[in-house]
């Protein structure tokens, strides 16, 4: 199975097995609250499922914003991306906020994510390809972006298969996630450089 909180640059790998069982799901997130630092595997059985949204289906995305906790932006303003990964892993088991809105749109197992960190400032950034994430069934950008108005630039483009794209979707208000399609789909995305300011995210897989 794949990482489910691999994070960018020097974060290491993290990785976790589900197979079943709410008690070793609750443990395992109080364990992480209490920023414990052994990771064991758990398990996972059932999921709800509702069908893909109208706009997730036409328009190959769909915009939804989440209530944090507090500690995801003081994470960020720190700048403490250990910490923040470690909260994001939180987040993605069931009873995870983003987890639970994610299992409202379609039947997956898992969810891997990272980091990503694109700046004008950093290093130089360059515009992405055009690619599908194969079989992974839905795709997400959390923006954790303090100020996404200073941003230039970083927009995500979806379009079918057949070339048919939409408008480039500008990086959102900080907790709102882009939910989008993917190749499952007959969608692809690409995202473009960020010309001025720092554009953060999380970007995830759903399988």
């Amino acid at each position: 199975m794949g990482p489910l909180g691999r994070a960018s640059r020097s974060l290491r790998k993290r990785w976790i097995v589900f197979t079943s069982g709410g008690d070793a799901i609750r443990a395992a997130r109080a364990k992480l609250l209490k920023g414990d630092s052994r990771r064991k595997p758990i398990r996972v059985v059932h999921f709800s499922v509702n069908p893909v949204s109208n706009s997730l289906s036409s328009q190959g995305y769909f915009l939804d914003p989440l209530v944090l906790r507090p500690s995801v932006r003081e994470a960020v303003v720190a700048r403490d991306w250990n910490e923040l990964d470690r909260l994001i892993r939180i987040e993605t088991l069931p009873g995870g906020v983003i987890f639970d809105r994610l299992s409202n749109y379609h039947r997956f197992s898992e969810i891997e994510f990272i980091i990503s960190i694109r700046s004008s400032k950093l290093e130089p950034d360059e515009d992405g390809i055009w690619h599908d994430d194969g079989s992974r069934v839905l795709a997400f950008s959390l923006s954790l972006t303090l100020n996404p108005e200073s941003v230039e630039g970083g927009r995500l483009e979806i379009r079918r298969r057949d070339g048919t794209a939409g408008e480039p979707i500008q990086t959102p208000p900080y907790g709102t996630m882009i939910v989008f399609a993917t190749g499952v789909w007959g969608f692809e995305h690409k995202i473009n450089r960020v010309t001025a300011g720092e554009r953060i995210i999380i970007a995830g897989w759903c399988t």
